[in-house]
């Protein structure tokens, strides 16, 4: 019944209406759009008293050639309409992900960011796995986020940020500098500055962490963290007075911040 009912529908979609008599006795003639035309040329033989004629070889073949371009059409547009959706679904992907680091989900973080990367890779996608990858110690998958995020993008400045604070934390200043150097080159942002102070400190180089920290607080004067760091540095250099003005400095921006 399959096949046999298949080609019985189909034959009943495609009879050739026939004119009407009082046309046929007028003799007019009707203009036939070109998808009738279409039509017309792979209809099977009209019916006659005996029966049905059946469709010829090439008949069959011409209906099966119009289904498959139509068939091939219809899914060239789909394959169309999803490559071209990739930046949305990667940018809701993205979004999701940022929505669960305030919650400090970082784990369902990563799984977002990696559907973003995956669908579309992106700089921020990298930089943002990054940084929930650091906040679940996983400092190898870390690293190479931040990387992959500078070789996407060499002007992101928050990259290299990242990539230095953890070198810096971890130990090795020397190796934050010229993270830190490119990231301030870019974008002279309080955290960059902040963490050059701090490497520079740890280096014994009190001076340049003072310069840093100045440049810092002229960008946000409510940061006490900030100013705690260049009372440090202030001690350092034997400078007390300095010292105390920026620790009362902090501690009053602290209270002032948890009222």
């Amino acid at each position: 019944m399959g096949s046999d009912s298949f080609i019985g529908k189909l034959r009943k979609i495609l009879e050739k209406p026939q004119m009407p008599a009082h046309l046929q006795q007028r003799g007019y003639d009707v203009v036939v759009p070109w998808h009738r035309r279409l039509l017309n040329s792979i209809r099977p033989p009209a019916a006659t008293a005996g029966g049905g004629k059946p469709m010829t070889q090439q008949q069959r073949r011409m209906i099966f050639v119009t289904l498959a371009i139509a068939g091939f059409g219809l899914s060239a547009w789909g394959v169309y309409r999803y490559i071209a959706s990739a930046p949305q679904r990667a940018q809701a992907a993205f979004e999701a992900g940022m929505g669960l680091l305030g919650p400090a989900d970082f784990k369902g973080a990563v799984e977002k960011f990696s559907d973003s990367i995956s669908i579309s890779e992106t700089a921020a996608a990298h930089l943002e796995r990054g940084n929930a990858y650091r906040n679940l110690r996983q400092n190898d998958q870390a690293l190479a986020d931040w990387s992959r995020a500078i070789e996407l993008d060499p002007n992101m400045a928050e990259a290299y940020t990242a990539r230095a604070t953890y070198y810096r934390v971890t130990g090795d200043p020397n190796k934050a500098l010229p993270d830190l150097d490119r990231a301030i080159q870019l974008d002279a942002s309080v955290d960059a500055l902040f963490q050059r102070g701090q490497a520079y400190s740890a280096l014994g180089q009190h001076t340049k962490a003072i310069e840093d920290y100045d440049q810092a607080i002229l960008a946000r004067r409510e940061a006490p963290y900030v100013y705690l760091a260049r009372s440090m540095a202030r001690r350092a250099l034997g400078d007390e007075e300095g010292y105390r003005q920026d620790q009362k400095t902090a501690a009053d921006l602290q209270g002032s911040l948890e009222r």
